[in-house]
């Protein structure tokens, strides 16, 4: 089982990950360092934790983030850089990926 979620719901999938041993990929997250201590949430409970993070949103910025971080190359401004779609393009840009071809059509 793998957690996921964007922005808000990416934090509350962090904090459940990490305290209930469980990976948590993440996009455009809060970091959960300091608000994590809240939940008996441990520096060693993060290695459950990855985020996606794009270089010039600002909602990853909001508390300290831990575990995995992948920052993605985002030019586009702060409000479109948080824009989930934006981000799944720029992956398809960076990793490619074969079995969806939809994916093109979207990300233009």
């Amino acid at each position: 089982m793998v957690m996921t979620g964007h922005s808000l719901g990416g934090g509350l999938a962090k904090i459940h990950g990490a305290k209930y041993n469980i990976s948590a990929v993440t996009f455009s997250s809060p970091g959960i360092f300091y608000t994590g201590r809240k939940y008996g949430i441990t520096p060693e409970m993060h290695r459950y934790t990855t985020t996606i993070q794009p270089d010039m949103d600002v909602v990853p910025t909001i508390d300290r983030q831990a575990g995995t971080i992948y920052r993605l190359r985002c030019t586009l401004g702060l409000i479109n850089c948080h824009n989930l779609l934006n981000t799944v393009c720029a992956l398809y840009r960076t990793c490619g990926d074969s079995i969806r071809p939809a994916l093109k059509t979207l990300c233009k």
